[in-house]
């Protein structure tokens, strides 16, 4: 039986201005790396397209709220 060395990772994180990006870039950015992370442990991509469908969803519930506040 060989043995294959598995190589370490670290998790990386990143930082940035929360005022740079709005909600939106910030969710289709997570949105990306956690597909591309999935695809690599060739994961089924119908969990990113969940996320994307609750995304959707808040985001219409969003833009109802802000409407029914300044109205």
């Amino acid at each position: 039986m060989s043995s294959v060395p598995v190589p370490e990772m670290d998790p990386a994180e990143i930082y940035t201005a929360s005022d740079t990006m709005n909600s939106s870039a910030i969710f289709h950015t997570i949105n990306d790396v956690v597909a591309f992370v999935l695809y690599m442990h060739q994961q089924i991509p119908s969990t990113v397209q969940d996320m994307s469908t609750e995304f959707d969803s808040m985001h219409s519930e969003y833009k109802q709220l802000v409407k029914f506040i300044l109205f």
